[in-house]
């Protein structure tokens, strides 16, 4: 996510894909689709 923040393919105010579709797409588990989120909110991006 922040690779695709950083470079410009998302968007401030471009909706995200759910928790649990991006966890799918990266092959984790929701939760820790939910900490990254959290993470990143956390750090401003």
């Amino acid at each position: 996510m922040v690779s695709g923040i950083a470079a410009g393919r998302l968007l401030d105010g471009d909706r995200l894909p759910s928790e649990s579709e991006l966890a799918a797409s990266l092959g984790v588990a929701t939760m820790t689709a939910r900490e990254a989120l959290v993470f990143l909110r956390a750090r401003g991006w």
